[in-house]
């Protein structure tokens, strides 16, 4: 399978992905530092992902549940968050049906 029909999707999904890590690196260390008790309910979220720990960030994100800290950047991180791992899915999918040669 060639990418060069859709050169768009190849970059787009690359560059949510690269933010996706970042912003993910950053939610880690700030409720490590800043809502030591959060990170500890969360199962101690790292790169190393366990058994559920991704489903588990992610139900934390799209349930909003990091508004209780009432934190606005923890919140901008969330959506920010919820915003690149919507687009990769919403990108990947679109790809499975779209792109010749599946």
């Amino acid at each position: 399978m060639t990418f060069s029909h859709e050169p768009w999707l190849v970059l787009s999904v690359l560059v949510f992905t690269a933010l996706w890590l970042g912003l993910v690196a950053y939610f880690q260390r700030y409720l490590r530092t800043r809502h030591p008790a959060e990170f500890v309910a969360l199962g101690e979220p790292s790169f190393r992902i366990g058994k559920g720990q991704f489903l588990r960030i992610a139900a934390y994100i799209y349930r909003r549940r990091h508004t209780a800290l009432g934190s606005p950047r923890l919140s901008f991180i969330c959506d920010a968050m919820a915003v690149c791992l919507t687009a990769v899915v919403g990108l990947y999918v679109y790809a499975c049906f779209t792109l010749p040669g599946r």
